[in-house]
């Protein structure tokens, strides 16, 4: 099964979840290549490294997607879009030529998500609270973070059928479609608001990113606890960038 596919091969419809005999169907010159978690760990803790030369990295979301706030002057669209263009030099650089990255700003580290998501590869997209709604409502459903194939369902059970339907939802509405909280909470990230995590979860999440490989625990132990002790951002108002391999 195929844990990651290049751009040349989605353009054939291989994806993730891709069975080989499958992708080799729809490419027969596909090359398949073994997976190298090691060197996805290693790799890894580079681009850490690299964003932290530009701007503290306030959450690791995944293997190859991070998140930064940008606080005061960093805010403002030249600045940002400078910070923007500083992160992707520091990557070529310190990492290699051949790795691109898509970035987002947005008020928000979901809407972030989505924005880096809009333009890939090697992407640069900014969402203001000026560009919404309009900026989101060209989008599919599942283009918006969060909502897989079983959600869109619920979704379209509830008569929710496009973005800006989504976007019109009141919290109360899609609390029922999500059964709880989380419904709400997805309607105010979804507006724009910066909802921060608590100390205790941040600290769980840290916990969980350690366990990727025994290889990387101490080294990555290390980063989080200089991180933890270090003299941390405020919290509250700023921006966030959402930072995506490809």
């Amino acid at each position: 099964m195929a844990i990651a596919a290049s751009y040349a091969a989605k353009a054939f419809g291989i994806k993730t979840g891709t069975l080989v005999r499958d992708a080799r169907q729809m490419c027969p010159d596909v090359i398949a290549v073994q997976a190298n978690h090691r060197r996805y760990t290693e790799y890894h803790e580079r681009i850490l490294k690299a964003v932290d030369t530009c701007l503290p990295v306030e959450k690791v979301c995944s293997i190859d997607e991070m998140a930064c706030r940008l606080m005061g002057t960093e805010r403002q669209m030249p600045v940002a879009r400078e910070l923007e263009f500083k992160l992707k030099r520091a990557l070529r650089d310190q990492v290699g030529e051949c790795l691109t990255c898509s970035i987002g700003i947005a008020p928000n580290v979901f809407l972030g998500k989505v924005a880096s998501d809009m333009q890939k590869p090697d992407g640069l997209v900014v969402i203001t609270a000026a560009d919404l709604p309009e900026i989101l409502l060209g989008l599919e459903l599942q283009e918006i973070y969060g909502i897989g194939t079983r959600m869109e369902q619920r979704l379209h059970r509830a008569g929710i059928l496009t973005v800006a339907e989504l976007w019109n939802a009141t919290p109360l509405r899609l609390r029922r479609v999500w059964g709880g909280i989380n419904g709400v909470l997805f309607h105010q990230m979804l507006h724009g608001v910066d909802i921060q995590r608590r100390p205790r979860a941040f600290r769980k999440a840290s916990a969980i990113s350690m366990c990727w490989s025994r290889t990387c625990a101490p080294k990555r132990a290390r980063m989080i606890l200089r991180s933890i002790c270090s003299p941390r951002r405020p919290s509250g108002s700023g921006a966030a960038i959402t930072i995506a391999a490809g």
